[in-house]
């Protein structure tokens, strides 16, 4: 059985269906950068993060440290995207269909998910943070 489409809407539908994929790819993207950057920060302070332990610093200290370090950047980005999105919003009114150029809840789900993707990338390397064996990494140089 065929479906009937309007005229035109296999076009917009294939546009649609390629920007979804790029923007897919780029969220991806980004969460790998993300966890590469966090990653190698930790990499990098294993020894700092060893004497904070063994002068009595909790796991979870270390926990929240990386992952509050490890957010600056991102949420950063999201608040300049945020702002770019408003400015621009009226130049690209006429691609959109259906939505308003400031829809708040749009610009909300954007911002939550690009805050969730990067507070995961953040969390696997601050969980090797907070378990390191400080002996161990001091011994070691």
């Amino acid at each position: 059985m065929q479906l009937f489409y309007p005229r035109g809407s296999a076009q917009r539908r294939f546009h649609t269906f390629t920007l979804a994929l790029f923007a897919a790819v780029a969220l991806l993207l980004a969460g790998i950068g993300i966890y590469g950057v966090v990653h190698y920060t930790v990499s990098q302070r294993a020894r700092e993060t060893a004497v904070r332990i063994s002068f009595g610093a909790r796991p979870g200290d270390g926990l929240s440290h990386v992952i509050v370090s490890g957010m600056r950047s991102p949420l950063l980005g999201i608040a300049c995207g945020l702002l770019l999105a408003l400015a621009s919003g009226r130049v690209l009114t006429h691609l959109m269909f259906g939505i308003a150029s400031t829809d708040l809840v749009t610009f909300v789900a954007v911002a939550a998910t690009l805050c969730a993707v990067a507070l995961a990338a953040c969390y696997v390397p601050a969980r090797r943070a907070a378990r390191l064996d400080a002996a161990t990494v001091l011994r070691s140089e």
